[in-house]
């Protein structure tokens, strides 16, 4: 089961933020965008501290906010991923385990 929450159109990039609700033991929160996407030779550096890539042209860019989340979703005990497709998309999964400390309501 799909449930689309956000959906935000700026310019010409698409942001979609949804959670999918499978019968199984976790919920996935999924944040997803259509923007430059991340070059497949960064992608295994995406939550290292202060890591901004090689495709930015932001010179604001601190490369804390992935960091960061990994390392809340750790603590917290949930699953952070991140698939991408350069020029294309990027999309981040966190994925919250039912039953254990979550306690959801369907």
């Amino acid at each position: 089961m799909l449930h689309k929450i956000v959906i935000c159109i700026i310019t010409a990039l698409l942001l979609s933020v949804y959670f999918q609700n499978c019968k199984c033991t976790n919920i996935l929160l999924v944040v997803e965008d259509n923007g430059c996407g991340i070059k497949a030779s960064d992608l295994s550096r995406v939550f290292e501290k202060g890591f901004t890539g090689s495709n930015r042209n932001k010179a604001n860019a601190t490369g804390m906010g992935l960091y960061l989340s990994k390392k809340l979703c750790d603590r917290l005990g949930l699953k952070l991923d991140i698939a991408s497709t350069e020029k294309e998309y990027t999309r981040l999964t966190i994925t919250f385990p039912k039953g254990t400390v979550h306690n959801f309501s369907e």
